[in-house]
């Protein structure tokens, strides 16, 4: 794993990683600078070339008010998510407090690339509709 060329905060969670049974690695990618940047990461196996690169642009983060935290949670049992395969995660949303959301809060779900991620089921007090909207159990 390499940010090439280097970009001046933007840094990468681990130097090298080790794949799972299915040839996959992960990695994660930091930028801790202000306004905006654009970094490219290499990715290598052994002493191969480059087997893939990846653009990813940083922009200026925007707090909106009363924006809190959400957190993904593998309930199937996987970890590593699979294209293709659907896979069920728990999602929890806790305010700038930290405190569970009131129940019912409205949730609009929206994901990039929107050709590889849909949104299927879901649950809460008033249900899921297929505009990628459902609502939180809450505390």
């Amino acid at each position: 794993w390499t940010i090439d060329p280097p970009v001046a905060g933007v840094s990468l969670g681990l130097s090298s990683t080790t794949t799972d049974a299915y040839g996959m690695s992960t990695n994660s990618i930091e930028y801790t600078g202000s306004g905006t940047a654009t970094a490219t990461v290499k990715a290598s196996a052994g002493t191969t070339p480059d087997v893939g690169t990846l653009q990813v642009d940083f922009a200026q983060t925007v707090t909106l008010p009363g924006a809190g935290t959400m957190t993904l949670t593998s309930t199937d049992g996987i970890d590593n998510l699979t294209e293709g395969q659907p896979h069920q995660l728990t999602c929890t949303y806790r305010d700038k407090n930290g405190n569970l959301v009131p129940a019912n809060t409205k949730v609009l779900w929206y994901a990039a690339p929107s050709d590889k991620l849909t949104f299927k089921g879901g649950s809460g007090a008033t249900g899921f509709d297929s505009k990628n909207t459902s609502y939180t159990q809450g505390a």
